[in-house]
Order: C-alpha cells, then sequence, then structure tokens
C-alpha cells in the first residue's frame, strides 16, 4: 500500500513536471515567433528608413532647382519693372 502511495505520488509530479515542460515549449515557440516579428518589422523599418533617405534626397534637389527658378523669376520681374518704369516717363 505504501508503495502505491509512493508511485501515485511519483506519477502526480512526473504529470506536473510534463504539464511544466509543455508550458516552457510552448512559451519558447511563442517567444520564436515574436523574434521573427521582430526581424521582420527591423527590415521594414530598414527599406523605409532607406525609402525616406532618397525622398530627403530628391526634396534637397529639388529645393535647389526651385531656388534657382524663383531667382530667374524675380530677376526677369525685376527687369521687366524697370523696363516698364523707364519706358513710361519717357513718354
Amino acid at each position: 500500500m505504501e508503495v502505491d502511495a509512493r508511485f501515485d505520488k511519483l506519477e502526480i509530479k512526473l504529470d506536473k513536471m510534463s504539464d511544466s515542460l509543455t508550458k516552457l515549449v510552448e512559451l519558447d515557440t511563442r517567444l520564436d515567433h515574436f523574434s521573427q516579428n521582430n526581424i521582420d518589422q527591423d527590415k521594414r523599418m530598414d527599406a523605409i528608413t532607406v525609402r525616406l533617405n532618397k525622398l530627403n534626397d530628391l526634396v534637397i534637389k529639388n529645393t535647389e532647382s526651385s531656388r534657382i527658378a524663383e531667382r530667374i523669376f524675380f530677376i526677369i520681374l525685376t527687369s521687366a519693372i524697370t523696363f516698364m518704369a523707364y519706358i513710361l516717363p519717357t513718354q
């Protein structure tokens, strides 16, 4: 009788240990999934960073172009106003 009780306790402990190991495997699987998801997110963020850097370079180039165009426009406008001011008093 005493041996059966000890075996029952041992069986209960083994069942608890088996449940604990099952939970550990589940947690390990979840951690692997989260780790892979984190790696995927890092790759996506790196790709977005590259796209943002390219966009930033394009904006800088466009800013320089628009600044030059603006200066040319104001030079032409100023020349036209000066020409008009020169022509009007002579008439």
